[in-house]
């Protein structure tokens, strides 16, 4: 794989240096997410997107959006990336599991001791934070910014994990899917 021509170790090296100076979070989600979405691993859908992933499990940065990454990458026996923070952003507060989000959405992260840690969505409306390299300080205050509107989150939460709260009915207070301003 390589990012703007440069061999992966390269820019991996780049990305590890400019962390430990405290210049760059590494959120890969521009990177990771701006491979093609694959046709075949999406089907047409009556929602906001027009589509919705069919492809399973197969590792993507454009699987299962809605559902909780975290949770299932944590139980993949290291199979699957881990991350500090990951989630998907909708139009809709109560979009069903694996319709493709919101493109383009960028979800701030702020942590404990002040750090920023900014993540573009995806052409799933998947967004995340990787854990090597970087550490989230909890508890977090999150907001998505969209054309130039913001929306916060209400309060302090103790886990990156959106997914577990932002379902589709919204669980633990919140209320529904992460969505657009």
């Amino acid at each position: 794989m390589k990012i703007a021509g440069k061999p992966l170790r390269i820019a991996v090296a780049l990305l590890a240096c400019l962390a430990l100076a405290g210049l760059s979070a590494l959120a890969l989600s521009a990177q990771e997410g701006s491979r093609p979405l694959n046709p075949s691993f999406v089907d047409k859908a009556d929602s906001p997107s027009g589509l919705k992933w069919i492809a399973g499990n197969r590792g993507s940065p454009y699987m299962h959006p809605g559902m909780s990454c975290i949770t299932c990458h944590n139980a993949s026996g290291g199979e699957a990336p881990s991350y500090l923070s990951a989630g998907t952003v909708y139009t809709k507060l109560n979009e069903a599991d694996n319709i493709l989000g919101v493109e383009g959405a960028v979800v701030q992260i702020t942590d404990a001791k002040g750090q920023i840690f900014k993540m573009t969505t995806n052409k799933a409306g998947n967004f995340f934070l990787r854990a090597g390299g970087a550490s989230l300080a909890l508890p977090i205050n999150a907001l998505v910014s969209f054309k130039g509107a913001e929306r916060k989150m209400l309060g302090a939460k103790q886990s990156g994990n959106c997914m577990l709260c932002h379902t589709a009915s919204g669980v633990g207070g919140a209320p529904g899917r992460i969505i657009v301003p």
